[in-house]
């Protein structure tokens, strides 16, 4: 009862702490919204490429998995990995990876990893210090 844990995920309760298949069902929204805002169209590029950016807008094909490179479509896809391996600290390293545009995308879904993340490590010590009682 004395655990000052409490007091924290007291708080934390108020607002409300997503579930972590809550956060599972929202990671493939938030994954298409970091990717959409990391996609570019250069403002001298060509009609084709003008032509490619507004079909590939129309059409959402994204990398799923742990997959290698730096793109933002690579770095969402092992974020979202993670976060089905229930890895939510490595979830947030690979969010905070990416560019600006798509890291402001993927804030809102970001912050609601990281409350997850605090709960459960607030549970973990309440629990680490009542076994220590």
């Amino acid at each position: 009862p004395d655990s000052p844990e409490l007091a924290e995920l007291r708080e934390l309760a108020k607002e409300g702490v997503p579930a972590r298949a809550e956060l599972l069902a929202a990671a493939p929204n938030a994954a298409i919204a970091m990717i959409g805002a990391g996609r570019t169209v250069d403002e001298n590029a060509g009609f084709f490429e003008r032509l490619l950016a507004s079909a590939e807008s129309l059409i959402k094909v994204r990398p799923i998995g742990v997959v290698e490179g730096e793109g933002v479509d690579a770095v969402v896809a092992r974020m979202e990995a993670a976060l089905k391996a229930g890895d939510l600290t490595k979830a947030l390293a690979e969010y905070e990876t990416l560019p600006e545009g798509p890291k402001a995308a993927g804030a809102a879904f970001a912050e609601q990893v990281r409350l997850r993340q605090k709960a459960e490590e607030l549970v973990d010590r309440a629990l680490a210090g009542a076994l220590r009682a």
